[in-house]
C-alpha cells in the first residue's frame, strides 16, 4: 500500500505541472513543459525550507530568466488559489462536520463563524470565474506604481477563456483527490484499519488545517503530525500510525520532490556556469 502511495505521489506532480505548464502558457506566452516541468521541482525544492515556501518563488523563476520576480510570484499566486479555494472549501465543511461530532460550541458561534467564511469564499470563487471582476481587480491594482509593471506583464490573464479555468479547476480536482487518497491510504497501510473514506473525511481536515497554518510553519512541519495524531485519535487510530502516516506524506509529497528538484537545480547551475 506504501507503494501505491508513492504511485499517487507521481501523479501530483505530474497535475500540478499540468496546471502549472498552462499558467505559464497563458501569463508568459511561454510553451515549453520541459521548462515547466523543472521550473516546478526546483521551487519544491526552494520552498521546502522557507516560511510561507518564498522560495518556491525564487526557485520557479530561475528557468524563466526573463520573466520578473514579482510577475512569476504573481503567476505563482494564482496557481496556487484554485487548489486553496477547495481546500478551504471541502476542509471547512468537513471541520465543521467534525467539530459537531465531538464538540458543542454554541450556535451562534458557528453561525458567525460559517457567515464569515461563506463570504470569503463566495469572494474568491467569484474573482476566479467572473472576468468582470477580475478585470476590476487587476485594474484597481494597477494603480499602485509597484504592481504595474507586474499586471502589465500578465495581462494575458485579463482575457483568459472559461474553458482554460474549468480545465485548471478540473486538474486541481484530481490532484485533491490524490492527496487525500494517498494520506488514507498511508493510514491505513500503518493502521491495518481499511476505512478509506473516513480517512479520507480526516485528511480534507489535515489538508484544511495546513493550508491556514502554512504562513507560520516550514513545509507545514509539526503541524501536519499533530493534527494527524488528534484527528485520527478520535477513530481509534494509534498515535504511531497517525504519525507514520503523516511523516511519509511529508516524505513522499514534499522531500523526495524537493530532492529531485535540487539535483536539477545543481545541474541548471553547472551549465550556467559552463
Amino acid at each position: 500500500m506504501i507503494l501505491l502511495a508513492f504511485c499517487l505521489g507521481i501523479i501530483n506532480i505530474y497535475l500540478q505541472y499540468k496546471r502549472w505548464h498552462i499558467i505559464t502558457r497563458v501569463a508568459f506566452h511561454i510553451n515549453d513543459k520541459k521548462v515547466a516541468l523543472k521550473s516546478l521541482l526546483i521551487g519544491l525544492s526552494g520552498g521546502v525550507i522557507t516560511p510561507m515556501r518564498i522560495g518556491e518563488i525564487v526557485g520557479r523563476n530561475m528557468l524563466y530568466p526573463k520573466v520578473d520576480i514579482f510577475t512569476l510570484g504573481f503567476a505563482s499566486y494564482i496557481d496556487k488559489l484554485f487548489p486553496l479555494v477547495l481546500t478551504l472549501i471541502v476542509g471547512f465543511i468537513s471541520a465543521n462536520i467534525f467539530i459537531n461530532m465531538h464538540y458543542n460550541l454554541p450556535d451562534y458561534i458557528n453561525f458567525i463563524a460559517d457567515t464569515i467564511y461563506i463570504l470569503i469564499l463566495m469572494f474568491l470563487i467569484t474573482l476566479i470565474f467572473n472576468k468582470k471582476l477580475f478585470k476590476y481587480v487587476i485594474h484597481k491594482i494597477s494603480y499602485f506604481s509597484k504592481f504595474h509593471n507586474i499586471i502589465n506583464n500578465t495581462k494575458y490573464f485579463k482575457s483568459v477563456r472559461v474553458k482554460t479555468i474549468l480545465w485548471i479547476l478540473f486538474l486541481t480536482i484530481l490532484y485533491y483527490i490524490c492527496l487525500i487518497s494517498q494520506y488514507a491510504i498511508l493510514v491505513m497501510a500503518f493502521s491495518h484499519v481499511y476505512n478509506i473514506f473516513d480517512f479520507m473525511f480526516v485528511g480534507t481536515i489535515l489538508f484544511f488545517v495546513l493550508s491556514i497554518s502554512s504562513p507560520l510553519t516550514i513545509s507545514g512541519l509539526g503541524v501536519r503530525e499533530i493534527t494527524s495524531i488528534y484527528i485520527l485519535s478520535k477513530f481509534n487510530i494509534s498515535n504511531e500510525a497517525a504519525f507514520n502516516a503523516s511523516v511519509y506524506l511529508f516524505i513522499i509529497n514534499i522531500l523526495l520532490p524537493a530532492i529531485v528538484g535540487l539535483v536539477l537545480f545543481l545541474n541548471h547551475k553547472r551549465d550556467a556556469n559552463v
